[in-house]
């Protein structure tokens, strides 16, 4: 694989460990594009998944965060995200040792198809309807897609939790009525980090807005 090659890919085949597809040109239709291409070294196992994966972490994530651009506020507000693939059995019985990286748009029930190639994907405004981050479901469990799908909520901005300890329920509740409220008007949804994202370093909020399409 190389770096610039568009996938047109569906939900279950970008679910898939391996693509055994051919690429297509990114000048078409396409929902996924390759953006890091990794040497797996020799002393890793193409069969453990677990190093394989971490591989990917230490790698395509950075590279993800440049292709996409903008900061990590401006990111979470978007809806980029990227799959990883394997050789398939084939091409690692022909002695293929690398892993494929590429951008997607996350959808729900189809998936999208990705605006045209730039560097960084993200400009200097506000991510256009496709690239948007919104959410659907019920307040049991929402799932973020493309604000170009059926969609309840969008996100309209960030803020980022205080102190060492993971506030309790209660009060991450208070935190977000007070900011989420300033941030996306008086309906609005806010998505927490989890514990352990927020022990890791991680502790945005994302607040959203009602928004039915």
């Amino acid at each position: 694989p190389e770096v610039g090659e568009g996938h047109r890919l569906d939900l279950t085949a970008q679910a898939a460990l391996a693509d055994g597809t051919k690429p297509v040109s990114c000048e078409r239709n396409h929902t996924s594009r390759t953006f890091s291409v990794i040497d797996v070294p020799k002393g890793t196992k193409m069969s453990d998944l677990e190093a394989l994966s971490e591989l990917v972490d230490q790698k395509c994530t950075p590279a993800w965060n440049r292709t996409v651009g903008g900061s990590t506020a401006k990111r979470l507000l978007a809806i980029y995200s990227y799959i990883w693939f394997a050789p398939t059995e084939a091409q690692i019985e022909d002695g293929a040792r690398f892993l494929r990286c590429d951008l997607i748009i996350v959808g729900n029930k189809r998936a999208v198809s990705l605006p045209d190639a730039r560097q960084p994907q993200l400009g200097k405004g506000s991510p256009s309807t496709v690239e948007a981050r919104c959410f659907t479901g019920k307040r049991s469990g929402y799932r973020a897609l493309s604000c170009s799908q059926r969609h309840e909520f969008r996100a309209a901005g960030t803020f980022k939790l205080k102190g060492k300890k993971y506030p309790s329920s209660a009060r991450l509740q208070r935190i977000a009525n007070r900011r989420c409220t300033t941030i996306a008007g008086p309906q609005w949804l806010a998505i927490p980090p989890s514990p352990e994202s927020f022990a890791n370093g991680f502790k945005f909020v994302i607040c959203a807005a009602a928004n039915k399409r």
